[in-house]
């Protein structure tokens, strides 16, 4: 009788070599990066990439139970319960960050942003947004598990994992578009967090069995993390479409989250609160502008990016613009 352990060449039951399996799990962050690289819009590459390999996984994983392959639906189950569980960890330690003044989801809502071809982040774009991060998360662990098995140095390779999956991010074009190289602080804070994704991601790497009660902890926390981000990320005054291109102030805070524009597009900003405010715009050449109640200005991006616009009080979060040149984010 053939088993497992006879086919060194999949390593596994399954007809796919382990590191075809691993590779698949880059389907996640090849279309965001893909479409950073100017290669092709980000719902497209989606489609070519992400979604035959969720279903190439979903496959793999279906067969392994009806085979009986015992190993490598364990490995499956391992990267889900600890993706899941690194999803909750990165997620929720991240909201004290964000109680402090700072924006650590933001680009969660790009994602959604970019996918759904939106121009005002809304709760719909939001919510792709999150379910995308959490792909990310999923197919990431996956990675991990499919290659790496229990041992003693499982822990400490599942932290470097983590670790590297940030430092991958500051190296490509992704660190450049969200400013991760000119931000020491912000990007030390994201290091920080995905020790919390690597950590449960060991845990559950070390399992010899993903028990039921593993799974509800796992997707409570998950839902905790996944529901507090949504949560935190809403407007402060609801879910309103304001006038395109442009964003209001009230009093509440800066309306919306994320707007999407042509580079080189007037950009009209209106102040609806009761008091003059002044904002500046950290990552471009535009100088401060003060709005007093009732008034507007129009600044223009000329480049292609994601810019900044932080108010000058503490108790408002800064919004972002996705400033797009030919349907890009990036200069050609």
């Amino acid at each position: 009788m053939r088993t497992n352990a006879s086919n060194p060449e999949t390593e596994s039951g399954s007809s796919l070599p382990r590191w075809v399996l691993c590779f698949l799990g880059l389907g996640t962050i090849l279309p965001l990066l893909g479409y950073l690289y100017r290669i092709a819009p980000m719902p497209r590459l989606a489609a070519l990439l992400l979604l035959p390999a969720i279903f190439v996984y979903v496959v793999v994983y279906l067969r392994a139970v009806a085979k009986g392959d015992a190993d490598l639906r364990l490995r499956f189950e391992r990267g889900v319960a600890g993706g899941l569980l690194g999803i909750a960890g990165y997620d929720l330690i991240r909201v004290p960050i964000h109680l402090n003044g700072l924006n650590p989801f933001a680009a969660i809502q790009s994602y959604g942003v970019y996918l759904t071809g939106v121009e005002h982040s809304n709760l719909f774009s939001d919510v792709v947004g999150i379910v995308y991060h959490t792909g990310n998360g999923l197919f990431f662990a996956l990675m991990f598990t499919l290659t790496i098995g229990p041992s003693r140095l499982t822990p400490l390779l599942a932290m470097i994992w983590a670790l590297a999956l940030e430092g991958f991010a500051v190296a490509t074009v992704f660190g450049e578009v969200y400013h991760l190289r000119t931000n020491p602080v912000g990007t030390g804070l994201a290091f920080f967090a995905h020790l919390f994704y690597g950590a449960p991601l060991a845990w559950m790497a070390m399992r010899r069995r993903i028990a039921r009660r593993d799974w509800i902890l796992a997707a409570l926390l998950a839902l905790a993390g996944l529901g507090s981000v949504l949560g935190l990320v809403r407007p402060p005054d609801g879910y309103r479409t304001p006038k395109n291109p442009g964003l209001e102030m009230v009093d509440a805070g800066i309306h919306s989250r994320w707007t999407r524009l042509n580079a080189g597009e007037a950009m009209e900003i209106r102040n609806g609160a009761s008091e003059a405010v002044t904002l500046e715009f950290p990552h471009s050449l535009i100088p401060n502008q003060t709005i007093q109640p009732g008034k507007s200005v129009a600044v223009i991006f000329e480049k292609a990016g994601i810019h900044q616009i932080r108010a000058q009080r503490t108790d408002w979060r800064s919004v972002l613009v996705i400033a797009e040149r030919g349907g890009y984010v990036t200069e050609p």
